[in-house]
């Protein structure tokens, strides 16, 4: 009714051509002022802090800053071995520190996952007033909501940080939906799921996954990564790192 009022054709999903001149010549003009603006502001940044203006320039361009891996050392052999969410967890820490941007946190098993910036200089995201941190802190506190997590680390992703967030694998259920989202969106999120044995945790039947990793994989777009030792998990993070538009598990 409304496009024969409008004497509109009756073709589905079209969208007449003066509408799409007014449309994109409204936004043109109302964006390009304030990209303009906002150009002028980076430039003069850069020029007045050229070391953080770098750092950002990095950030948009989605690139990682030179010797962002020099802190990465190769694991020892150690007979007795070493828990992957302990190795994972160090080079976390070692990544974390030469690149400014990459933050995150976990659906309250930091301690338990092992995903926390423990460095002095990553500190909590929290308010300044609550005298645990501050908007610079790179360590989030997300609580026991892993849907509400996986949705703001994609939206992290957008705006070009790179966010990590953990949680036991069996929970990965609870995030599906961001999960998926992740890879239609083709933003960089990376997902990390601790506890994926069946045989882990004393929990029972409740904590321990079976179907979670297998769901994982048949993700188009998803790449999901489960590294067998120390040195395994290492180089999968230097393979993390440099991407820019698949997010992994």
């Amino acid at each position: 009714a409304t496009k024969h009022i409008y004497g509109w054709p009756d073709e589905k999903f079209l969208v007449p051509d003066e509408v799409v001149t007014h449309f994109r010549s409204q936004m043109a003009n109302r964006g390009g002022k304030g990209r303009k603006e906002w150009e002028q502001k980076l430039a003069e940044y850069k020029k007045n802090f050229s070391v953080e203006g770098k750092q950002l320039q990095h950030l948009l361009d989605g690139t990682l800053p030179e010797g962002w891996d020099r802190f990465c050392k190769p694991f020892p052999a150690n007979a007795k071995g070493l828990a992957t969410r302990q190795s994972s967890s160090e080079v976390l820490n070692m990544v974390g520190r030469g690149v400014p941007w990459l933050l995150g946190g976990s659906a309250d098993l930091a301690s338990s996952c092992l995903t926390r910036l423990a460095f002095e200089e990553a500190g909590d995201f929290m308010p300044p007033s609550s005298g645990w941190g501050n908007y610079a802190g790179r360590n989030f506190h997300f609580g026991i909501r892993e849907h509400a997590m996986g949705s703001i680390m994609n939206g992290m992703s957008l705006s070009k940080l790179r966010p990590f967030g953990s949680t036991f694998l069996v929970f990965s259920d609870y995030m599906k939906p961001p999960i998926r989202m992740a890879a239609i969106m083709e933003v960089n999120s990376i997902f990390v799921f601790t506890h994926d044995s069946i045989g882990v945790g004393e929990d029972g039947p409740t904590h321990q996954p079976v179907e979670q990793l297998g769901a994982l994989r048949g993700i188009p777009g998803m790449m999901v990564f489960r590294p067998c030792d120390a040195n395994e998990s290492l180089e999968m993070w230097k393979h993390i790192m440099p991407l820019k538009d698949e997010p992994v598990a």
